[in-house]
């Protein structure tokens, strides 16, 4: 149990940051003193007026708060199942050409879509091949970004006139995080535009204080969550031509390259066995066939 020394309720002007222990018990009073200081942290951000206002992950409260920021219009910065996140709602397109803006990004590297989980890509029902819907069965959730062909469909997600602002004329990269805080914010908000939240070309921001940093003058909110899941960003995979048997890769990050061609080959057998036709067999199984690049 603690206690603040000072007045019964003082107010903020009032605290001295300062916690008395009745009875040292399960939790050490080494980590409640580390809580204290992590929490005077947060607070002097919060304050800050050079700094976006922060919001503690593990509240509901602040997630609903931000999900309106997203539905204003606004930029945010959000923890991901890897490192730390920039995002826009996909309804207001102003907002995803500002992510460029915000962190210096070139007009001509694409910016990915992220959505909740599989099921609402499913429900846009766009024209996906059995071999790649088994592949991303395997991908998503998690620390893997598939690339797959562009179309019509993303206006049954909500797209509107970010159709044509996410992603390249062709193809767009679909990301699904295994994160329990953009799951929420995308099922209140809708498909949020993402990229990674670091001025181009920097370090990826592994903890909140580097995103606070960097970018937090620029941004309209940060949720904070402690250290990243990763040291780096999701493996980003080309599935243009999973059809033929072949993956390509535009960058490899937290997710090693044989875990995701081993998602391949399983995708490939899985897909053979429910169609039950030689011909795929012998077109995506020929001897020499290349899995990556």
């Amino acid at each position: 149990m603690i206690k603040h020394v000072g007045s019964p309720n003082p107010r903020p002007s009032q605290c001295r940051g300062e916690i008395k222990c009745f009875r040292i018990g399960c939790t050490p009073k080494a980590t409640i003193d580390k809580y204290l200081e992590e929490a005077k942290v947060f607070v002097g951000k919060a304050n800050s007026k050079s700094v976006c206002p922060v919001f503690p992950s593990r509240r509901s409260s602040a997630l609903r708060t931000v999900a309106k920021i997203l539905d204003n219009g606004g930029v945010i910065g959000t923890p991901t199942d890897t490192v730390y996140a920039i995002a826009a709602s996909c309804k207001h397109p102003d907002s995803i050409r500002r992510l460029y803006t915000v962190k210096g990004r070139p007009t001509e590297k694409p910016i990915c879509l992220c959505v909740s989980h599989l099921d609402q890509l499913r429900k846009a029902d766009p024209p996906f091949s059995p071999l790649l819907w088994n592949f991303m069965n395997r991908c998503y959730p998690g620390g893997i970004s598939c690339v797959v062909p562009k179309g019509s469909w993303l206006y049954n997600l909500g797209l509107g006139d970010a159709y044509d602002i996410i992603g390249t004329a062709g193809s767009i990269c679909i990301r699904i995080p295994d994160s329990s805080v953009l799951a929420y914010l995308v099922s209140v908000s809708g498909p949020i535009a993402i990229t990674s939240g670091n001025p181009s070309g920097g370090a990826d921001s592994t903890h909140h204080d580097m995103l606070i940093g960097s970018l937090g003058h620029k941004l309209d909110g940060i949720i904070c969550d402690g250290e990243s899941r990763e040291s780096c960003a999701s493996t980003v995979v080309s599935c243009l031509k999973i059809d033929q048997g072949t993956i390509t890769y535009f960058r490899e990050g937290c997710t090693p390259k044989e875990v995701v061609d081993k998602h391949l080959e399983d995708a490939i057998q899985q897909t053979n066995s429910q169609l039950h036709e030689p011909t795929l067999q012998r077109h995506v199984t020929a001897p020499g066939l290349e899995i990556g690049a």
